[in-house]
């Protein structure tokens, strides 16, 4: 890992990042347990959001307020989030916008977005159209009442998962949502009225009908659709975002029967091969982010933490005590002992003896903590961390990167942030950046840039995706919950396979009634070193949660496919809540 200083340059050439505020009502804080499962829920969609908007519209999208109000009848909660009932979304996009602008002055942002989970809410949400950046407008012209960088979303379920690397299988309302509505924001129509847009007389899909559109200054007409609607649109190749479905994000496919939100895929349409050139959406949130650049480039700069209060005056302190002989270096490169470093450029050496992820912060929600929607960890990483502290005369950007350095794996990097330089651990923080790649023909590495402030300690978390096979979702990484109530132990054994067949696992000869074994299995063609993967997740009946060996017994019975020149991790657990089970593991190749 490599890290530098470098001095300020045009604001063009750093990450995007545009900062959202989210509010909420108490029917959206009533889906969780306490407070910390609503704000993890929260920073889970909005990282999602911010893989989405940085890998098609080049920009991160950042959590910078969150309000949660958990009782409607206390003395600050907002009367105009008080209707029970709400009739059309534009109501509550009225009532965000009008309570903001009175009373959220001073909280910088690009847009804010109101969470509630309010059920029958007619249209479900709204938001005004290109209005990035109106509160720095707004503050220009000196009338923060004319600010309109706002979106309403209503029916939230709170049941959006996703573990912060792999792409869902399927599409969820609240964060399909909620990036739809910001999506207008952003600056793009709805995808049945997008004709004569970029030279295009056609409107994307004809999923609903066309209704007319203001856009860019002017009301538009209804689009021609000659072929009539209700019509998904035709693919010349198989969707491959997320959802699979032959609609997008900015369209209403999602509202056609029989399969509604089948029908889409979480994509704006880069690359998407179904529709009249659905990639006219990306190009229109591009064209309204370069335009807010050039207007206000502040608007795209992370918010800062909130400044700690200046430390009481300490007296000189007394001369320097001569240096003991030195000790041996502790083990460091954990959350609470990370790898100190004292002077930039820094190289480290070769990174070795990984920690565990378990005492890093979870609020930035980023790959290094990945949380399910409660806000559990999904799987610890491996990482290590090492502690920065800018001067006070700190400006431009860090660089942090590992590009030419990187020999083997997948490294990630995860940096953050706080002002509170004689106790960093209790921060607060600011989640700063992540990045997975960025090294181009150097191949495989991180490369991060993120924005320099003084009398600042950054902490830099590197950690591997693929450090352990930790993505599948089965017994075997199961903490105690309501399905599972504990699991045990494991034992792992590894099986090289030559040639193809099939592989037969069971514990039934050996495993007693009343025991709750389990097994999963994980696959590497890696022969060399086949800790590094890459892994794939063998798909397992539920036969293999330790039901497969009929009566008498609870042993587990599970037959995969045998690819050949593979290593085959076979993972044996248990439920029981009283001692572990006895048995044994029986293997045979046909």
């Amino acid at each position: 890992m490599v890290a530098a200083a470098v001095a300020p340059r045009p604001a063009s050439s750093s990450p995007l990042v545009a900062t959202v505020a989210v509010d909420t009502d108490a029917e959206f804080y009533a889906l969780f347990t306490d407070a910390q499962a609503a704000a993890n829920y929260v920073a889970l969609l909005v990282a999602y959001l911010d893989n989405l908007y940085w890998r098609e519209i080049g920009v991160h999208i950042k959590l910078g307020h969150l309000e949660l109000r958990p009782n409607r009848t206390a003395a600050d909660y907002p009367t105009a989030y008080k209707p029970v009932n709400l009739l059309r979304a534009g109501q509550g996009l009225r009532a965000v916008m009008n309570w903001w602008n009175a009373n959220r002055r001073e909280v910088p942002r690009t847009v804010v977005m109101y969470l509630s989970g309010q059920r029958g809410v007619k249209d479900v949400g709204m938001a005004w159209d290109e209005v990035l950046c109106d509160w720095h407008r707004a503050k220009q012209d000196e009338d923060p009442t004319d600010n309109w960088a706002y979106g309403f979303i209503s029916n939230m379920k709170g049941t959006f998962t996703w573990n912060g690397i792999n792409q869902p299988t399927v599409v969820n309302r609240d964060v399909f949502n909620f990036a739809h509505e910001l999506g207008h924001s952003f600056g793009s129509p709805h995808t049945h009225e997008f004709c004569n847009i970029l030279g295009n007389p056609n409107t994307i899909d004809d999923c609903v009908q066309s209704q007319g559109y203001y856009f860019q200054g002017q009301d538009r007409p209804v689009c021609p659709q000659p072929n009539g609607f209700g019509i998904l649109p035709n693919c010349t190749a198989k969707p491959t975002a997320a959802g699979g479905g032959p609609g997008t994000i900015m369209g209403y496919c999602d509202e056609l029967k029989p399969d509604y939100e089948k029908n889409v895929a979480l994509t704006f349409g880069l690359n998407h091969p179904c529709g009249n050139e659905p990639d006219r959406v990306v190009k229109v949130m591009k064209a309204h982010v370069a335009d807010r650049v050039a207007a206000f480039p502040q608007c795209f700069q992370p918010v800062p933490p909130p400044s700690s209060p200046p430390p009481s005056p300490r007296p000189s302190p007394p001369p320097p005590m001569p240096r003991p002989p030195p000790s041996p270096v502790p083990t460091s490169g954990s959350w609470t002992v990370p790898v100190l470093v004292t002077a930039l450029p820094y190289t480290s050496t070769v990174l070795s003896g990984w920690i565990s992820s378990g005492q890093v912060p979870m609020f930035c929600n980023d790959t290094a903590t990945p949380l399910d929607k409660s806000g559990t960890r999904l799987a610890p990483r491996g990482i290590k961390v090492f502690r920065w502290r800018s001067s006070a005369s700190a400006k431009g950007t860090l660089t942090v990167h590992s590009c030419g350095l990187t020999t083997k794996g997948s490294p990630t990097v995860s940096v953050r942030a706080t002002s509170n330089a004689a106790s960093p651990l209790a921060g607060p923080w600011s989640c700063e950046g992540a990045a997975t790649s960025g090294c181009g023909s150097q191949g495989a590495g991180f490369r991060l840039v993120v924005r320099l402030r003084p009398n600042t300690v950054y902490d830099i978390i590197v950690f591997y995706d693929n450090t352990v096979p930790a993505d599948c979702n089965n017994l075997a990484l199961r903490t105690k919950d309501a399905i599972t109530k504990y699991t045990g132990p494991t034992r792992v054994f590894r099986l090289w396979v030559g040639t193809s067949g099939s592989l037969n696992i069971n514990s039934c000869s050996y495993s007693r009634l009343g025991d709750k074994p389990n097994v999963s299995v994980r696959a590497t063609t890696n022969r060399a070193a086949p800790l590094d993967g890459p892994w794939q997740c063998v798909g397992l009946p539920r036969t293999a949660a330790g039901s497969g060996c009929g009566t008498g017994t609870n042993g587990f019975n599970v037959t995969i496919p045998a690819v050949a020149n593979t290593y085959y991790y076979i993972i044996v657990s248990h439920t029981n809540t009283a001692g572990a089970p006895l048995l044994k593991l029986s293997l045979k190749k046909t």
